[in-house]
């Protein structure tokens, strides 16, 4: 821990008021009425208890009182309080010399009064005792206390600068014979598609070559993917439909994908009906796919036993019809907090947000070298989609020339972007206590809690207030964008703070929207959020079966 600012030895002698104090700064509760009237106090006291959090190092004042990082994981430590508290007080230089001088137990009050006395020398010697035995309560509860730091501890104060992104892992195809209808590239496109919920074609493309099928022809998985009726052709792009998020299930397995095929389906059931059902014109196809499906070709005689093996005690009526249907996608254009009560509206997560990693000079770079060049290449954050509500642009916006810091990044993130707007009105709902919501590492994965229950999965918990919304989800199972990814990229840009188990909203970011004129346009543009987030978490059953 740095060493902190000069501030005047305290004269508030309850560790349990100033826990308190903490506890309403954290919440937001930060100006001097607002805390004598939470507290219940005098303000001449009030301002006793605020020195002392300035004086031990969990609060600091710039432009309003806010927590330190050390405050900050005390307030969300839970059960490792006393820990955390001890550690933090016998690290401050006044209390290191006074149990150097005790040998680590509790100092003597005429000894804590002589330093007090050197300390502060213009205090009169009836004030200088009453301020050491006020210093001998806060100091109580750190004695005796271990203060080892353990990982989880220090990451805390670990700075986080921007790093080189971590790019999301992309499958290497193994298809060399410019096959088509290759059922594994086909599963490749369509997860790309539920990843960023609309592609240009040359996108498309360049998504092939990028995971080596660049012999694959393109027309054949547009084709497939329109007549499946997984995307509508909107111009040169596919977009992603609301029957293919109905079903995005399907994804995880090429077995599914093929058993959902309605033409490839009606030829297996036609097989089973009748051994000498005459050929359908995609035979060619049907048959490379027979060979995928069940690893050889198959006899009419032996397919029902074939497919037993496949299904593996599923039906094969379990698996959805992929078809082609009436069907629209909702076009709204502006950021998504600005459109967020639309009925319709798609919600995507798209892997390319991992190029926050990289801090601003990388957004600049991509922004960049999308205005000035001409080849198109896979989806990156300067993706402007038309009808889909996920990055750092929102549909329809016009490509910006570039962002000038950190603090107008995140405001743009989280205007545009919908799950970190829904995780920020998480994140405040914690802050504030309004509703006993957290989201926090349990069993290795990070969750939604309300009280001490698990409602799930943090990302299921946000696919599923989007639908109880009426929008619609556009996020695969597994693979895109994985949960503790998010987190750290949005740690990484000032979004969040891990500490011990939880992730809370971050201090400097918190402040700033109480206070800055651009952070506080964007609260009072995501507070109705806020409130309808607040309303279902408290009425939700857990989320991780849907």
């Amino acid at each position: 821990m740095s060493s902190p600012p000069r501030h005047r030895i305290p004269n508030a002698n309850s560790p349990e008021l100033l826990v308190r104090l903490m506890e309403l700064v954290a919440q937001g509760v930060r100006s001097p009425r607002g805390l004598t009237e939470a507290l219940g106090l005098e303000s001449r006291t009030v301002r006793y208890y605020v020195q002392a959090a300035l004086w031990l190092g969990f609060a600091e004042e710039n432009g309003e009182l806010g927590l330190t990082s050390e405050g900050v994981e005390y307030v969300y430590a839970g059960s490792g309080r006393p820990r955390v508290y001890a550690r933090v007080v016998r690290a401050h230089p006044f209390v290191r010399e006074l149990l150097g001088r005790s040998g680590g137990r509790m100092p003597e009050l005429d000894d804590v009064t002589h330093l007090v006395g050197r300390e502060e020398p213009e205090l009169a010697a009836s004030t200088v005792r009453r301020r050491a035995s006020a210093v001998r309560s806060l100091i109580a509860p750190a004695i005796g206390k271990r203060v080892t730091r353990s990982d989880k501890d220090r990451q805390l104060g670990l700075p986080f600068a921007p790093m080189a992104p971590r790019l999301v892992e992309t499958p290497r195809l193994a298809t060399g014979s410019g096959e088509e209808y290759d059922p594994d590239v086909y599963r490749y496109v369509l997860g790309a598609l539920l990843d960023y919920g609309e592609l240009a074609l040359p996108q498309v493309r360049a998504l092939l070559d990028h995971a080596g099928a660049e012999s694959a022809p393109l027309g054949g998985y547009v084709d497939l993917a329109v007549r499946r009726g997984d995307a509508l052709r909107v111009g040169d792009r596919l977009v992603v439909s609301p029957s293919a998020i109905s079903r995005r299930d399907l994804v995880e397995s090429t077995a599914s994908i093929l058993l959902s095929d309605v033409g490839y389906r009606a030829w297996i059931l036609a097989r089973l009906e009748d051994g000498n059902a005459p050929p359908p014109r995609e035979l060619g196809r049907y048959t490379r796919w027979d060979r995928r499906l069940f690893g050889r070709d198959v006899a009419p005689e032996d397919l029902h036993d074939e497919l037993d093996r496949v299904l593996m005690d599923r039906s094969l009526t379990s698996f959805p019809v992929a078809r082609p249907g009436e069907e629209s996608v909702l076009r709204r254009e502006g950021h998504f907090i600005d459109n967020w009560e639309a009925e319709g509206l798609i919600v995507a997560l798209p892997p390319s947000l991992v190029q926050l990693q990289g801090g601003i000079s990388l957004v600049n770079k991509v922004l960049r070298q999308a205005r000035t060049g001409s080849r198109v290449g896979v989806p990156d954050l300067a993706q402007r989609a038309t009808s889909v509500h996920s990055g750092l642009l929102a549909p329809g916006e016009a490509l910006p020339r570039s962002v000038p810091d950190t603090r107008s990044l995140r405001v743009r993130l989280l205007a545009s972007s919908p799950y970190v707007a829904m995780l920020t009105a998480i994140l405040l709902l914690h802050r504030r206590q309004s509703v006993p919501v957290s989201v926090t590492q349990w069993h290795g994965g990070w969750v939604v809690r309300r009280k001490r229950k698990s409602i799930g999965g943090y990302l299921r918990v946000l696919d599923a207030f989007a639908l109880s919304q009426g929008w619609l989800p556009c996020r695969r199972r597994t693979g895109g964008l994985e949960p503790a990814r998010l987190l750290d990229l949005l740690e990484t840009i000032g979004v969040c703070t891990r500490t011990g188990d939880n992730i809370v909203l971050a201090e400097a970011f918190f402040g700033q929207l109480r206070r800055e004129a651009e952070e506080m346009e964007l609260a009072a543009r995501l507070e109705p959020l806020v409130e309808a987030m607040a309303t279902w978490i408290a009425a939700v059953e857990p989320v991780e079966d849907l």
